[in-house]
């Protein structure tokens, strides 16, 4: 059923991908990545209406899709079934019945609390130096349950190897710090036949250019990133603030802000869909990733470019503009 389990940039890309396997479908990491439209933008500004009537960060920003999973499945012709309960029970229950029939369950958990968890119980573990994430939830994919000691087997993208979880410590981490709270799941419904290969990456990559480009939301896709760079030019970020974005947690400062994830799918997708051209935004996806790298190692030092941010924008609105050519060449858009 499973082969082996990879984890990268997007802890998301890696549980999906496992889904696939569930399914018969082995795609490289890279490639579950870009089927998800995993490159984006989006920014929250403490001024923000999303920011005010929730718990985000005074400022948020982040580098992916925030709705990959969504995209994910609707590329690939998968279907979702959302369950949440207010008693473990329950969530045990119908993490249960979806195993027998032999689907993948993804259990939503308190990412803050869960990073903390695993870094106390794992030494080695490869975010040990790096910052805690400040909010947000990780899915877990569930593997099996121990009824004699009361334990879940999950799989999480962050590390190749299972956690086991003990029932009230998933109680915990399933509502987070709101006892109030409901536990959330999905179950994932596999098609017979996943859509072919061609369609589902031609609509990712269309998908991917809308959201940056024709997205009328101020706090997606190129109309956020330059609000995000005229705060960074007038207002400048404290130290303080910086260590709480999200935009500087796990992988996003080697990935280059994702890029280099996306850059690596494009150039799969290149390769498979037969289009040379495509394989130059590719490396262009490339460069781009090491300004991010560049950008996000000066502000952790206290320093800025404003020459780097605008030749990023540049950059952001070429690659943008070029995928969004492909999406009508395809007539996906």
């Amino acid at each position: 059923m499973i082969s082996i389990h990879q984890t990268g940039s997007d802890p998301r890309a890696g549980v999906l991908r496992t889904c696939l396997q569930w399914g018969g479908l082995d795609l490289p990491l890279s490639y579950a990545f870009g089927l998800g439209c995993g490159y984006g933008f989006n920014y929250r500004h403490p001024g923000d209406r999303e920011v005010q009537a929730t718990k985000l960060p005074a400022f948020h920003v982040v580098g992916n899709n925030l709705h990959f999973v969504e995209d994910f499945c609707a590329n690939l012709g998968m279907g979702i079934i959302y369950d949440c309960a207010s008693r473990l029970e329950d969530l045990r229950s119908g993490i249960l019945n979806h195993l027998r029939q032999n689907k993948p369950v993804l259990v939503s958990v308190n990412y803050k609390l869960y990073f903390k968890v695993i870094r106390e119980r794992f030494d080695d573990y490869i975010l040990q130096d790096q910052y805690e994430p400040d909010m947000g939830e990780i899915k877990l994919l569930a593997l099996s349950y121990r009824p004699e000691t009361k334990e879940f087997v999950f799989l999480d993208g962050l590390q190749d190897q299972p956690v086991v979880l003990e029932e009230d410590l998933l109680k915990k981490l399933g509502k987070g710090e709101d006892d109030s709270a409901e536990y959330q799941w999905q179950s994932l419904e596999l098609p017979r036949k996943f859509y072919e290969l061609t369609l589902a990456t031609r609509w990712a990559i269309a998908k991917t250019a809308w959201k940056m480009t024709a997205s009328s939301l101020a706090t997606q896709g190129l109309p956020a990133l330059l609000r995000f760079i005229t705060v960074l030019k007038e207002e400048g970020l404290a130290k303080t603030d910086l260590e709480r974005l999200l935009f500087f947690s796990g992988y996003a400062q080697q990935e280059g802000f994702y890029r280099k994830s996306f850059g690596e799918f494009l150039y799969k997708a290149a390769e498979y869909l037969k289009e040379e051209t495509l394989a130059e935004v590719a490396a262009k996806f490339m460069e781009t990733a090491d300004r991010w790298q560049l950008v996000m190692f000066d502000l952790t030092h206290g320093r800025l470019d404003k020459r780097v941010l605008a030749d990023i924008y540049c950059s952001e609105v070429e690659l943008s503009e070029a995928l969004f050519g492909f999406g009508e060449k395809w007539g996906c858009l």
